[in-house]
């Protein structure tokens, strides 16, 4: 049984990967942007992708594009293995629930910063 749900796992990251690098490189724009007129919590990170996959990659680009395109190899890393690297699925969680929470702060500062027309890398 817990190998089929890491193969689960696996395989739901896999696709997920799979469909937003299609949409990254076939620069399909946000769809919630083009709805709303407003900004996603994830606009930026095609961008940010993209730069970070460019040869050399070009760090302080991705950044701008999105502050916390770090988050994504550890969010990746928590969801197939469960926080297990820590022993300890409780604090997995937590640093699941941290990260959820630190977009939401940094998102509510670029939002702000996009309404009052400064640069905010969107």
């Amino acid at each position: 049984m817990e190998k089929r749900r890491y193969a689960l796992r696996f395989g739901a990251a896999a696709a997920l990967i799979g469909v937003l690098g299609a949409a990254v490189y076939l620069r399909i724009p946000c769809l919630f942007r083009r709805l709303t007129g407003v900004p996603c919590p994830g606009c930026g990170a095609s961008r940010a992708a993209l730069a970070l996959f460019r040869l050399p990659p070009d760090i302080p680009a991705a950044l701008h594009a999105y502050p916390l395109i770090w988050l994504f190899p550890v969010w990746l890393w928590l969801f197939l293995t469960d926080g297990a690297p820590f022993h300890n699925r409780k604090l997995g969680r937590w640093l699941l629930i941290g990260s959820v929470v630190i977009v939401g702060i940094v998102y509510l500062i670029r939002l702000t910063l996009f309404l009052t027309g400064r640069d905010a890398g969107f």
